[in-house]
């Protein structure tokens, strides 16, 4: 639309000008011919897209749909056949080759989908560096792992790492406990405690209660027990949660019964895909303040779970895709890069630019997973370590600090000045004096 304006203008005025369009509009009379014209509802879209991205008028054209004063007037289907049929040209116009504007490139953060499904379904081996349309970019993603077979070795994690964009979470997803033993599902237990010591690792879950089938009261408890280990690890751990919570508003409260056992109020929860009401959000919020929620495509299909979302502040949202699930076509594969809809739709509800929400919600999630951005750390040379001094408590202080990735700053739990972490020097064999020592993506392993 934008490119077809622009040609008209240099036709006419001789220049790209909206204003001199609008201007030459009046006085060949094509206005005053339109005058009685109005808006339909389904033309509302096209002109909020038009108002964000060049900033004129408001965000609808007037009340009743009338054309107004504005260069919206402009985009109205009869006032632009009658300025095309006023052109010289006017049949090669109309075949006029658009290529469009290129769309405002924006910077995203996809804070929940599943890298081993999406992987599988979509039969890729790796997420694009831009989306569809080459105007998103994905500047993080986290990889949840929920599905415990599907836990990568250490191999695959390696791997995964050579996209930086990527970190992990690593849970138990609550159906499963429909599916394994106890035993089974206690040995997964132990082996996600381990897992948070792994590279990159931000987060514990996706977990929580799932009661939306058919689900029984022997299973309901296995589902607590699995669940309350896995929160008992994030307290331990410090690291945030993400919720998986389903069956409404009784078993949203049971959950954070079971949160509120081991957690401080002001610890760090996702609530992963929240679809519920304004009532469940302000639940959610008293209990824990620093709980943010996750908004997926689902905010594209559901006109009840939109207009509830729209009500939300910006700094309690993240913006999620949930891929390979959720996808916007049916029969298709979610994707990472969904999270452009999302956001699309979020600013379209707010009458605010795409990239106010975006910033918005790239700055809650960095904020929630303590994530800044970066390589992570590592040389084929051995690099000089500063000084380790010994405490009473058997820990070492940490004098200065390389600028490494933040997911190896939260294990060792610096704050990239000074610090006390726990004793890691044994951990990748050196003592506490002024040592050289090896960090290569091998040893890194091992956290």
């Amino acid at each position: 639309m934008r490119a077809l304006l622009a040609e008209l203008g240099r036709r006419n005025i001789g220049r790209d000008s909206l204003d001199g369009l609008l201007e030459w509009s009046k006085e060949g009379g094509i206005l005053d011919n339109c005058s009685t014209s109005l808006f339909h509802d389904g033309d509302m879209r096209l002109l909020q897209a038009f108002n964000r991205v060049y900033g004129s008028g408001t965000n609808t054209p007037v009340s009743g749909g009338q054309l107004g004063e504005g260069i919206q007037r402009l985009l109205h289907l009869r006032v632009l056949l009658t300025a095309i049929h006023m052109t010289a040209g006017s049949e090669e116009l109309v075949n006029f080759k658009m290529g469009g504007v290129p769309k405002e490139s924006v910077e995203l953060v996809d804070s929940h989908f599943h890298l081993d499904m999406w992987c599988r379904r979509s039969q890729e081996p790796r997420i694009g560096e831009e989306g569809p349309d080459s105007a998103t970019q994905l500047v993080l993603v986290i990889a949840n792992y929920c599905y415990t077979r599907n836990w990568p070795t250490g191999s695959a994690r390696r791997d995964i790492r050579r996209d930086t964009r990527v970190r992990s979470s690593f849970g138990i997803h609550p159906r499963l406990a429909a599916l394994e033993s106890d035993q089974t599902l206690r040995k997964w237990g132990w082996e996600l405690e381990r897992l948070m010591d792994v590279q990159g690792t931000l987060s514990v879950g996706e977990c929580g209660l799932d009661t939306s089938g058919r689900t029984s009261w022997r299973v309901l408890q296995r589902q607590k027990m699995i669940f309350e280990s896995q929160v008992r690890i994030a307290a331990r751990r410090g690291l945030p949660i993400v919720i998986h919570c389903r069956g409404g508003m009784r078993t949203s409260e049971e959950c954070l019964t079971l949160l509120g056992r081991h957690l401080m109020k002001t610890h760090r929860v996702h609530r992963h895909c929240f679809t519920g009401d304004l009532a469940e959000h302000k639940m959610w919020s008293q209990a824990f303040p620093n709980c943010k929620f996750g908004i997926s495509p689902l905010v594209l299909r559901d006109q009840s779970h939109r207009s509830v979302v729209k009500q939300l502040l910006k700094q309690d949202l993240l913006i999620e895709s949930d891929a390979p699930y959720l996808p916007l076509e049916r029969g298709g594969v979610g994707s990472p890069f969904q999270v452009e809809g999302v956001v699309e739709a979020i600013a379209e509800d707010r009458a605010i630019s795409i990239r106010s929400v975006a910033e918005a919600t790239t700055r809650n999630a960095r904020g929630l997973y303590h994530i800044e951005w970066g390589r992570v750390w590592c040389c084929d040379t051995v690099p000089e370590w500063p000084e380790l001094v010994p405490t009473s408590s058997g820990q070492a202080r940490i004098t200065e600090v390389f600028r490494v990735r933040n997911s190896v700053d939260q294990d060792l739990g610096l704050d990239r000045r000074t610090c006390i972490a726990e004793p890691f020097p044994e951990r990748i064999g050196i003592t506490h004096s002024r040592q050289a020592a090896c960090m290569f993506e091998d040893s890194l392993e091992l956290w």
